[in-house]
């Protein structure tokens, strides 16, 4: 139902530190994403309402490779998203608990003092720099993890990219003469 879809979407952080965002994707089906800030990895799926209230479907990796299946549902009294996975032709794996991050949408612009707009000036200079000799996955992901902004490392690397990729080549010396 559209009413349990929109308390579903958002993020949700883990007692651990991890975090996850569940949000609609270019069609409007739900889309589970969740990074690993120490080691840069990142798990996703599409996510679709069953009978018994679930929310669930396949769980990828950061290749694309289905590593298992993933379900959640909210607990109204708890004010918690149950979360459970599984490794293919297994059973359902323990039980974990997340909490909604109020008042912050996953793609909002960053809110705050201009040390926090210093800071992402800073990670972009680093990572346009890091792209070019380090892979993004290993260098400059968990570099945004660790300032809490994961949200924005997918945008970022695009823009990176775009940016490279417009910038004008320079005319060989053969050209020139």
């Amino acid at each position: 139902t559209p009413l349990t879809a929109e308390i579903v979407m958002g993020e949700w952080h883990y007692d651990s530190g991890m975090s996850y965002f569940v949000e609609p994707d270019a069609h409007g089906n739900l889309c589970f994403n969740e990074w690993d800030r120490n080691r840069g990895i990142h798990h996703h799926g599409s996510l679709a309402e069953d009978e018994d209230g679930w929310f669930s479907g396949q769980l990828l990796n950061q290749d694309g490779s289905h590593i298992g299946d993933l379900r959640m549902r909210y607990d109204p009294p708890q004010e918690v998203m149950i979360t459970q996975c599984r490794p293919p032709l297994s059973d359902w794996g323990k039980v974990t608990r997340a909490r909604k991050v109020l008042g912050k949408a996953p793609l909002a612009a960053p809110e705050g003092s201009f040390t926090q707009y210093a800071v992402l000036g800073m990670l972009l200079f680093a990572g346009a720099v890091l792209l070019r000799e380090l892979t993004w996955r290993n260098s400059v992901r968990p570099l945004f993890g660790l300032a809490g902004m994961e949200s924005y490392s997918d945008q970022l690397e695009q823009m990176v990219k775009d940016v490279w990729a417009a910038k004008p080549k320079e005319p060989s010396a053969a050209e020139s003469e």
